[in-house]
């Protein structure tokens, strides 16, 4: 057996430097590994909330024409339909992104609006808060993931109705006229 007192000073220099030297290469060559990458990765959902404009669901409807409202009878439940084609529930609000025309108010507030859903769920507003750039979210259960609203089957989820009153006394002047107004749903989990 070699006694580590009996190797010469060089020789435990040359040894002690040698595994300093494959140790340093050892280290070296862990950091030079190769790599392995997964590419072309995704993940992805859709919100689609779509109206029934006549023919099928769209983004865009033909909205109502409402003439010889009697202030204080309101116009009565006008019907609409929704579909969510996405995969995730929505949760809606509606807004009206631009003032339009009128004659014979003199606050949107005064204006009452109704939107209400398949369960009965309303969402009394008027059009002063949908006017508001924020809007105001309906009031009920997120619309389902493949929820479909349908004319000929009452209570479906999708179908909604909204109607208008304005009182006799908010009423200024001798006629009380909107113009055309775009009502802009968005839906959001």
């Amino acid at each position: 057996m070699i006694s580590i007192k009996n190797i010469s000073p060089v020789a435990r220099a040359i040894a002690v430097v040698g595994a300093v030297v494959v140790l340093a290469t050892s280290v070296t060559f862990a950091a030079l590994q190769s790599q392995a990458t997964l590419t072309n990765s995704s993940i992805s959902t859709t919100a689609s909330l779509k109206l029934w404009n006549g023919s099928s669901f769209q983004s865009t409807a033909p909205g109502f024409t409402i003439n010889n409202l009697v202030p204080g009878s309101g116009s009565g439940e006008l019907p609409f339909y929704f579909q969510n084609s996405g995969g995730i529930p929505l949760q809606i609000s509606a807004k009206i992104p631009s003032t339009p025309t009128y004659a014979g108010l003199s606050d949107w507030n005064d204006l009452t609006v109704i939107i209400k859903n398949n369960a009965g769920v309303e969402t009394p507003t008027t059009f002063g808060a949908l006017l508001n750039p924020a809007g105001v979210t309906l009031l009920g259960s997120p619309l389902s993931a493949g929820a479909q609203g349908n004319a000929g089957v009452p209570g479906t989820e999708g179908n909604y109705t909204i109607s208008f009153n304005i009182a006799p006394d908010k009423v200024t002047g001798s006629q009380f006229s909107v113009g055309n107004f775009d009502i802009v749903f968005t839906g959001v989990q």
